[in-house]
């Protein structure tokens, strides 16, 4: 088998970014380059890598054998690589990111880093694969999810360490939170006093348990792979957002002080004052989660159950950001913690007393290769981040 780096580097591209467009943009190709580098590979292979699905593209059964050998190639040459150019390698760290992550951590911590020399290089990996990426050395530190209802299983070489811990309220736009109304008045069992909006203490706070949940006591928690469990401060505790003149939420404070976009729904956010009643109507709107056989959809799945809902899945949409668009649109209802919230359009909000489930963040990192300063550096910075 005659293949070269561009081609396997191309081909772990294709894999992350599931589309040879966005690929290309990783890469600086044209798409024509990436098209050819793929065909080639096949055929240095002897059967197709990857397969076409619609506008993205999906590895074959040979493509997901040839995957992890090809992230270790091409992590192997990036090493290399730093190790030709001397010590001053020492001072980039690639960090491998998701949607809300990224959103959330990065930017306070670019500014944190910010005059101490480091170069930080971001790689977006799917949360299912951080560890992977983090073992084969394709990024030096890792940004993950953790899920306590469906734990990631321990990975050999692969240090995680949890954050931050945050809860799953179900997020509702204009659309269903008015497909929600209707079925409370089909069950004569409406709340009194619907109209009233969300409930909202004398202090204008929101009820806690819409919002996130306290920063994970690292002391609790414990370090090491799957070491989230135990101990930890993982109950609704975080401040309430303000509420406005209107009655609807404003925005709580999450990691460096920015805004989270978690208003309350506004008006009928606190549809029914009778949970069961609740319950009973959010199995009977339409849901927007991630596919079953995902770890973030049976965990999704596995909130719901604690919520004591059987959701009625009409829309199976892996990109959380989709899923608050198709809230927004009125599509359906979905789950979201307070970092995807800071993807959701301004229509969509928490609704109230809907909590469940927990997941956390966690840091990932290689036991095999000794850290760099510098990657040291940006972990005790992102841990900072996270706990604020």
């Amino acid at each position: 088998m005659q293949w070269t780096l561009t081609q396997l580097r191309t081909f772990v591209a294709v894999a992350e970014q599931g589309t040879m467009a966005a690929a290309a943009t990783r890469l600086g190709y044209t798409a024509g380059a990436v098209s050819q580098h793929m065909s080639a590979l096949s055929r240095a292979v002897g059967s197709p890598v990857v397969s076409p699905r619609g506008r993205s593209v999906v590895l074959t059964e040979a493509g997901r054998a040839l995957l992890p050998r090809a992230r270790a190639v091409v992590a192997a040459e990036r090493q290399a690589a730093r190790a030709m150019r001397g010590a001053s390698a020492d001072t980039t760290v690639t960090v491998g990111v998701f949607g809300s992550a990224s959103v959330a951590a990065m930017q306070p911590a670019s500014q944190q880093l910010e005059g101490k020399g480091i170069d930080v290089q971001t790689i977006e990996v799917d949360v299912e694969e951080m560890q992977e990426a983090v073992a084969s050395g394709l990024i030096d530190v890792g940004i993950g999810i953790d899920y306590l209802d469906a734990r990631l299983p321990p990975r050999r070489g692969v240090h995680m360490k949890p954050v931050r811990r945050q809860r799953l309220p179900v997020a509702v736009g204009p659309g269903g939170l008015a497909a929600l109304t209707a079925e409370g008045r089909e069950g004569k069992s409406l709340s009194a006093g619907l109209e009233d909006g969300p409930s909202i203490d004398e202090n204008h706070e929101v009820d806690a348990a819409a919002h996130e949940a306290a920063p994970v006591d690292s002391g609790g928690v414990g370090d090491g792979a799957g070491g989230g469990a135990g101990g930890a401060a993982g109950e609704a505790g975080g401040a309430g957002g303000e509420a406005d003149d209107g009655g609807a939420a404003g925005s709580t404070r999450g990691a460096g002080g920015s805004p989270v976009g978690l208003g309350v729904a506004p008006g009928r956010g606190d549809v029914f004052r009778d949970q069961e009643i609740l319950r009973r109507a959010l199995g009977r709107v339409p849901w927007i989660l991630p596919p079953a056989d995902s770890t973030w959809g049976r965990a999704f799945r596995l909130a719901c159950r604690e919520l004591g809902v059987m959701p009625r899945e009409k829309h199976l949409v892996t990109d959380s950001a989709v899923a608050l668009a198709m809230a927004s649109s009125g599509l359906g209802v979905t789950l979201a913690t307070p970092y995807l919230m800071r993807m959701a359009p301004a229509n969509v909000h928490i609704l109230p007393r809907t909590i469940c489930g927990s997941r956390d963040i966690v840091i990932l990192t290689s036991t095999d290769a000794p850290l760099t300063p510098a990657a040291r550096t940006v972990v005790d910075v992102l841990t900072d981040v996270f706990n604020a």
